[in-house]
């Protein structure tokens, strides 16, 4: 049982597989920062790269990078917004982002045919050099988190329901 508990808690748990506790930590502005400056970094290295061989290092960087900017963007965004108004704001974003997704890869394709290979990297790595510059504007959140609930409270109830819940198992 506790081999199966060990394997599958950190499948089902959403706090043992996301940056929820290291964002509550550092705060969403911090972790907002750090990761513009790995998507900025990785993107710029896109340009300079001389090998795919590079491409190794420089994809754990994006991929780092957007798993740290955007969720802490999102949860941004959600705690400088009234509690009345966060699903339209937060819908509005996902708006926003979709649309980018869209009409970025499209304008990047005519640059990249057009100007060259490795300019639509490298302009957005200025790009995010520009939203860089304006998160460090960001200022301290309004509102507190909610206190975090571990797994086992979310699946028993209660501290005092999980302690007895975990004994029996062990």
């Amino acid at each position: 049982m506790s081999v199966c508990s060990n394997v599958t808690t950190p499948a089902t748990c959403p706090e043992r597989r996301t940056g929820d506790d290291s964002t509550r930590r550092l705060g969403e502005p911090f972790t907002v920062r750090v990761g513009t400056v790995g998507h900025g970094i990785a993107l710029a290295s896109l340009v300079l790269i001389p090998s795919e061989v590079w491409l190794w290092p420089v994809v754990p960087l994006y991929a780092f990078g957007a798993g740290t900017l955007f969720p802490a963007l999102a949860s941004l965004v959600s705690r400088a917004t009234d509690e009345d108004s966060q699903g339209s704001v937060l819908g509005g974003s996902q708006v926003v982002g979709g649309s980018g997704r869209v009409i970025g890869p499209l304008w990047a394709g005519w640059v990249f045919h057009h100007v060259g290979v490795r300019t639509p990297f490298g302009i957005g790595a200025a790009v995010l050099g520009i939203a860089f510059l304006l998160a460090l504007r960001i200022p301290p959140p309004r509102r507190q988190h909610a206190p975090a609930v571990t797994c086992s409270e979310e699946v028993v109830g209660t501290p005092a329901a999980a302690a007895d819940w975990g004994a029996t198992f062990v």
